[in-house]
């Protein structure tokens, strides 16, 4: 799901995103583990950041809420928050991209929020 949400975006009008080789992606396709062949190829600092997110979610080895109404909720909003993370730090490398505690940061303070709200996660 991270993978197609980069697809969506990387595709539309006006608002194109383009993620360079220089940060560790391509425009080759690739074969996911699902069996999806994605039209991209992604470097894991543009997907791990997003899985992070989403761990603040799963309780005793299971989902608190089923994960495809947490990816339709919060995974559009996490990937952008990545994407406007990168975009800030001026395209850097993925390798540098991927060490910066700011790149994790943007992805998981949405999901962090919401396990808050949601009482998955205790604020002392």
């Amino acid at each position: 799901m991270i993978v197609r949400h980069w697809e969506e975006l990387r595709g539309k009008g006006g608002d194109k995103i383009f993620i360079t080789k220089a940060s560790g992606c391509s425009a080759e396709p690739s074969q996911l583990l699902s069996g999806y062949t994605a039209s991209i190829t992604l470097a894991d600092p543009f997907v791990l950041p997003v899985l992070a997110a989403f761990r603040v979610f799963i309780v005793n080895g299971h989902w608190a809420v089923p994960m495809e109404e947490l990816w339709e909720k919060y995974g559009p909003k996490t990937v952008r928050a990545l994407w406007e993370a990168y975009r800030e730090t001026g395209k850097s490398s993925a390798a540098v991209f991927g060490r910066a505690k700011g790149s994790w940061a943007a992805a998981c303070d949405l999901t962090k929020s919401a396990a808050i709200q949601m009482g998955l996660i205790q604020v002392a």
